[in-house]
């Protein structure tokens, strides 16, 4: 690994296991060995249990090289609050739009969400910025993926996956077009989990902090 750039080699390999996850998952999920709700019903092989652990790996990483957060206390504590406040913030704003008479649209909703894990992220990332470069990398490789595993699920009319259903199924969000669809799921991967990836890679990275001494400071 290049000194000067620790973690870059970790991203890869997680980006590469992270897709390969994602096209097995579709071939479960085409064989109907796997949940297809929107969201992925939390089933057990999925990639939104990785950041932590990418996080976790990265971590240790930047520590042996040198790289520790200013403050290992801010690391672990910060994302830790954030993130148990937008989840917070996000399960008000589903009861608010799920309950019964609501007007509040699902794409508003899904937008206050983003937001809320846009914010969360940016200010976990500022704890430690050079872990949140590289869980921003990996978030983007990770979710640019899935768009185009829903791109393909759209061109050979797999519309029965839970690439390409939107909404809870209580009120679920019916796009009018491919077009529409891939717009959703473009919107969703890169605005509510590019940032969940940051924060939740923060808490893993943070953990990391606490158990791994710090390695000797690289020469700038």
């Amino acid at each position: 690994m290049n000194s000067s750039r620790p973690g870059a080699s970790t991203v890869v390999a997680f980006g590469l296991l992270t897709l390969a996850i994602t096209v097995v998952r579709l071939v479960m999920e085409l064989n109907g060995t796997a949940p297809k709700d929107s969201g992925g019903a939390l089933f057990w092989l999925g990639i939104s249990w990785l950041p932590p652990l990418v996080g976790f790996v990265l971590g240790r990483q930047l520590m042996a090289a040198g790289q520790a957060p200013p403050s290992r206390r801010r690391a672990l504590v910060w994302p830790l609050g954030l993130f148990f406040l937008a989840i917070a913030i996000v399960i008000l704003n589903f009861g608010f739009y799920l309950r019964e008479g609501s007007t509040h649209s699902f794409v508003i909703t899904v937008t206050i969400g983003a937001c809320a894990w846009m914010t969360a992220a940016f200010v976990a990332a500022r704890t430690w910025p050079a872990l949140a470069r590289l869980t921003f990398a990996y978030g983007l490789w990770a979710r640019v993926g899935v768009i185009a595993v829903t791109l393909l699920c759209l061109m050979s009319g797999w519309t029965d996956t839970h690439y390409t259903r939107f909404g809870p199924d209580q009120k679920p969000l019916l796009p009018t077009s491919n077009a529409q669809a891939l717009l959703y799921a473009a919107f969703a991967q890169l605005f509510l989990w590019v940032p969940m990836t940051v924060l939740t890679g923060a808490i893993g990275g943070g953990i990391a902090a606490y158990v791994t001494r710090r390695g000797p400071v690289a020469a700038a």
